[in-house]
């Protein structure tokens, strides 16, 4: 696949859905239907019609009878009994990490995220404000009410204005293994919006999609909780975006595609903006390009790499990748051709234009001491074959190279007595 075609499929790819961009900009947390679509699309399982209508028929009789028995409650009595009648008539079984709305109303399972959004779209259709609560590794409800905004932790049939229940305080901790975090602990909760509740669904589905290793998923619910949440670039919600797709970037560094993984960093900086996060990982990629190019010995591809990132590179990590390159180059034609003369003079011009580089100078020995045994092993072949001439000719050729070397002076003495006798 070409550059061009790649990139088209990444931008494709790090497009929002059409859903998330209508909720980003049309969300209302006071229409129970908006909450409960929102909450669908979130749990995706495909995101049917047919599954969107099963949800409604469940919940339209529900909402019917709540919304007929509380008509001359006050708000108060009115969300503890929604949350009454949502145990009794909908949520059978917790499961810690069970977070879908659309599992929910299927087989009635549960944890913090899917119950406190269950109530959402339940308490709104009473005509209840609702906000949600998040902790570290927690979600609940809070209640506006005549008695002032009341907690209420869906995941428990006695979570209503939980301080004030004794049956709640035995029961809730060993259901759920959290501790109820009270108003008053400003520092550990944080009050957030319907729209930010209902996309914990996402949140949580990122991170079962990053334990799985699923950086696909992980990266489309991003980009899609990113969306609906209103596209800040500044808090959480950016750096969770930004993770998720660093992990696809890695994963392509991981599968040896460097060169598809800082195409990929490209199109996400391009859609999302920059971050000291892209400049590390550029870097990795950039790294990970040049030690498959110049080990393969894929040299030009190197130099073109190089010239063409040198500016995201320090100066010194750009001469030591043209030193890696000039060695790599000596190594995989010179060396390997037994052209030892030719490696000891590219070598010394590789010293002369980069400096005393302790891989450049044993290079250089290496490439002179191999050159200097195949000057002297000729030498001595034809003084070993009695061809005395020729052992003179290639011992005086070494002294030339090698001026003052006394096992060529011995050779070449050698050969001059072996003529002289001969004479």
């Amino acid at each position: 696949m070409s550059q061009a075609a790649l990139a088209r499929q990444m931008d494709a790819f790090l497009s929002p859905s059409q859903a998330a961009i209508d909720i980003r900009d049309s969300f209302n947390p006071r229409d129970w239907v908006n909450i409960y679509e929102f909450a669908f699309w979130a749990s995706d399982e495909g995101g049917s019609q047919a599954g969107l209508q099963a949800g409604y028929d469940r919940l339209n009789p529900l909402v019917a009878e709540i919304q007929s028995a509380t008509a001359g409650m006050g708000s108060y009595e009115k969300a503890q009994y929604v949350q009454h009648f949502m145990h009794k008539n909908l949520l059978s079984r917790y499961i810690e990490k069970q977070t879908l709305i659309t599992v929910l109303l299927r087989e009635g399972s549960y944890n913090c995220v899917s119950s406190a959004v269950l109530y959402s779209i339940l308490a709104t259709a009473a005509g209840l404000d609702v906000q949600g609560v998040q902790t570290a590794d927690h979600a609940f409800c809070v209640v506006s009410t005549e008695r002032g905004p009341i907690d209420n932790e869906t995941t428990n049939y006695y979570g209503f204005d939980p301080g004030t229940q004794t049956e709640f305080k035995s029961q809730f901790g060993s259901t759920t293994g959290y501790a109820y975090v009270q108003p008053g602990n400003y520092r550990d909760r944080q009050q957030i919006d319907l729209r930010h509740l209902v996309a914990l669904i996402l949140y949580n589905r990122m991170a079962e999609s990053s334990s799985n290793q699923n950086w696909g998923v992980l990266a489309a619910c991003a980009i899609n909780r990113w969306y609906a949440q209103g596209c800040s670039r500044d808090g959480r919600d950016y750096d969770d975006l930004v993770s998720a797709l660093l992990n696809v970037g890695s994963e392509l560094i991981a599968e040896k595609d460097p060169s598809a993984a800082l195409l990929w960093s490209d199109r996400c900086i391009a859609a999302y903006g920059p971050s000291p996060r892209w400049d590390d990982f550029r870097k990795i990629a950039i790294q990970n390009f040049m030690a498959q190019a110049i080990n393969s010995g894929n040299i030009q591809s190197a130099k073109d790499f190089l010239s063409a990132h040198s500016a995201e590179l320090s100066r010194s990590d750009a001469l030591d990748y043209s030193i890696q390159i000039e060695i790599s180059r000596i190594e995989k034609t010179e060396f390997q051709a037994h052209n030892w003369k030719a490696a000891w003079q590219d070598a010394d011009a590789a010293i002369t234009r980069y400096g005393q580089d302790p891989r450049l100078v044993q290079l250089r020995s290496a490439a002179r001491n191999n050159c200097f045994a195949s000057v002297y092993n000729a030498a001595a072949a034809a003084y070993n074959k009695k061809d005395f001439s020729e052992a003179k000719r290639l011992a005086e050729s070494g002294l030339a190279e090698f001026p003052g070397d006394s096992r060529l002076a011995q050779l070449l003495n050698y050969a001059n007595s072996a003529l002289a006798g001969g004479d």
